[in-house]
């Protein structure tokens, strides 16, 4: 008989917030049919050789190289034998109660693919944790920034349908996963959330919101050990999720908005460099400079190959 629960966790270089994670799924995961899969992708931190020294009953996978969020899940899921399967970021900790809930809920819904809990900050806030798919409307909100308007409007205490659960926690259906197909490997790191929730929802599969349940989210668990290298990977996958489901005039007026966003970013951050900002903050201008103007190269790039 299958397992009710497999929860698999991709980790490169997750550090403190791993051994944090892996506490509260096991504390979560001790009155049930589970198994725990942590999927490390070559970590250099040592985070591997403490998860099987302190967590013997977690299955450590180890991969020779950093094989991306994608493809690493896709390991874990491929040697899970779990009834419902729960990714979990590494710098996430799981508030007592909510998987047992979110579990009972998806067993009396069977139309009910996905679903993901409420998401708070460190400081316990509630943050953004689903959006809908994205458009050039969209697209535009957000280089204005009257995204976070919208999203500070929508009400997070409510249970709702919706399109994209971010990639933080999802707790899916095997069935609906196999019918919806794996993560797309061509996604390293970032958008594999859009284009999974995009061949549920193709599917038929409700994605349900689920504030009764929630998790804290730290952030920065991998990122924050290169963060220019996962910002570039970001806007590569926000255009291979554009490329993917959008025709080629669409990709030429995203990569066109995405170029001026960054260029107006580019010169406020140079402004500023004029102000006495004090070393730190001379940094830190000077990394958001350096940021913009590389996704600006990549997106011009793309722009001279596709009218060559």
């Amino acid at each position: 008989m299958p397992l009710d629960l497999s929860v698999i966790i991709v980790n490169w270089n997750g550090g403190r917030f791993l051994e944090v994670c892996l506490e509260s799924i096991l504390r979560e995961t001790s009155r049930l049919d589970g198994e725990v899969i942590v999927v490390d992708n070559a970590s250099t931190d040592g985070s591997r050789d403490r998860v099987k020294r302190k967590f013997p009953e977690v299955k450590v996978i180890s991969n020779r190289e950093n094989l991306g969020f994608s493809k690493g899940n896709n390991i874990g899921i491929q040697q899970s034998s779990g009834e419902f399967i729960c990714l979990v970021n590494s710098d996430v900790e799981i508030v007592e109660g909510s998987v047992g809930s979110m579990l009972e809920y998806m067993r009396n819904h069977p139309e009910v693919g996905m679903m993901g809990p409420k998401v708070l900050s460190p400081d316990l806030k509630i943050a953004p944790s689903c959006r809908s798919f994205p458009n050039l409307w969209s697209h535009f909100c957000r280089i204005l920034a009257l995204d976070r308007i919208f999203t500070g409007s929508m009400k997070n205490d409510r249970m709702r349908r919706v399109d994209v659960l971010f990639g933080i926690f999802w707790l899916l259906r095997r069935g609906a996963l196999e019918s919806a197909g794996l993560l797309d490997e061509d996604f390293f790191m970032y958008g594999e959330d859009m284009d999974l929730c995009k061949r549920f929802r193709e599917g038929g599969w409700e994605i349900i919101y689920f504030p009764a349940a929630s998790i804290v989210h730290y952030g920065g668990g991998s990122s924050e050990s290169d963060p220019m290298r996962f910002y570039l990977e970001k806007q590569k996958s926000d255009f291979l999720y554009w490329k993917k489901y959008h025709n080629r005039l669409s990709q030429a007026l995203y990569l066109l908005m995405m170029f001026a966003q960054q260029g107006f970013r580019f010169l406020c951050w140079s402004l500023l460099s004029g102000v006495p900002l004090g070393e730190t903050g001379r940094d830190s201008l000077g990394f958001k400079m350096r940021r913009s103007l590389m996704a600006m190269r990549f997106c011009l790039g793309l722009l001279c190959r596709r009218s060559g």
